[in-house]
């Protein structure tokens, strides 16, 4: 496919000096994925990866959209949850603001919007969750690492498991941010 044949000269000029070309590269790679040959997402990522270190927060917040945008949107989305989850989680814990608020907002499209489109198979889920294991601390007095494995999580070979919504999982992030562990 023709798109296929941009991928490389894209993914040469990512690292470019300027931030503003990398954010259009970011940008137009976001557009030639979404609209082209979706098996191109495998040779980016690594690239999108290294873009979440970017010195520049528009740099990272083109990333972080571009990749809130395939889990939304890309026609072969679900293939791909397990590589993306990680790149847009990662948003979550930016030192700017807006770009952990985009995360914050795409996460929460994304866990919607997959519950949406898995309700016949979740209801059952849902109706009759498990009660949380015996020690589990009450609510608000546990740090991230709680909050994430009560997060859809991604399973080993790639499927995602629900214990609670990303509303939830968003809640105990915020909360998290603000208790004191003490050990």
């Amino acid at each position: 496919m023709q798109s296929e044949s941009l991928i490389s000269p894209l993914m040469q000029t990512i690292s470019h000096q300027h931030w503003k070309v990398r954010v259009a590269v970011i940008e137009a790679t976001g557009t030639v994925i979404q609209f082209g040959n979706g098996k191109s997402v495998d040779d980016v990522l690594s690239h999108f990866a290294q873009r979440l270190f970017d010195d520049v927060p528009q740099v990272r917040q083109a990333v972080t959209s571009v990749v809130g945008g395939w889990l939304l949107s890309l026609r072969d989305r679900y293939s791909f949850f397990h590589k993306l989850i990680p790149l847009l989680l990662s948003s979550l814990d930016d030192e700017i603001p807006e770009v952990m608020q985009l995360a914050a907002s795409l996460w929460e499209k994304v866990g919607l919007q997959w519950q949406k489109e898995n309700e016949e198979d979740l209801k059952d889920k849902l109706d009759f969750a498990s009660p949380p294991p015996p020690h589990y601390p009450p609510q608000g007095q546990h740090t991230s690492v709680f909050s994430i494995t009560r997060a859809p999580l991604i399973r080993l070979h790639g499927s995602l498991s629900l214990y609670s919504g990303p509303a939830l999982f968003l809640k105990d992030v915020k909360a998290s941010r603000h208790v004191q562990v003490h050990h």
